[in-house]
């Protein structure tokens, strides 16, 4: 599975996997977790991370890679695409995810 994404992209998938994976955890049906169709009631991880300008931009880069379906205000879900491109990314679930995310945090300081 070859798909190639920006560094904010590919950071706002993982975050998006880690909140799916934390929802499924708690019990949450799949489809539930997959659902991000409210933006009102995203975690705030994602906004303290991008801008909404930014937010849109990435979003629409995780459309066009298959990895989501995006609604009209900009929420979206989680397409199985995206989940099993992620299994496969991280197969030791969110532990792996966690450990990255703090990774490229402290590799890259603007972010």
């Amino acid at each position: 599975m070859d798909i190639s994404l920006t560094k904010d992209a590919d950071k706002l998938i993982c975050l998006i996997y880690k909140e799916f994976l934390s929802r499924r955890s708690h019990g949450t049906s799949k489809s539930q977790a997959k659902d991000f169709g409210n933006p009102a009631k995203w975690p705030k991880s994602f906004l303290s991370e991008f801008s909404a300008d930014d937010m849109g931009d990435t979003l629409a880069e995780l459309k066009q890679s298959g990895i989501i379906k995006l609604y009209i205000n900009n929420g979206f879900q989680l397409e199985d695409f995206g989940i099993i491109y992620m299994e496969q990314r991280f197969p030791n679930g969110v532990a792996q995810v966690l450990d990255w995310i703090g990774k490229f945090k402290s590799v890259i300081p603007f972010v």
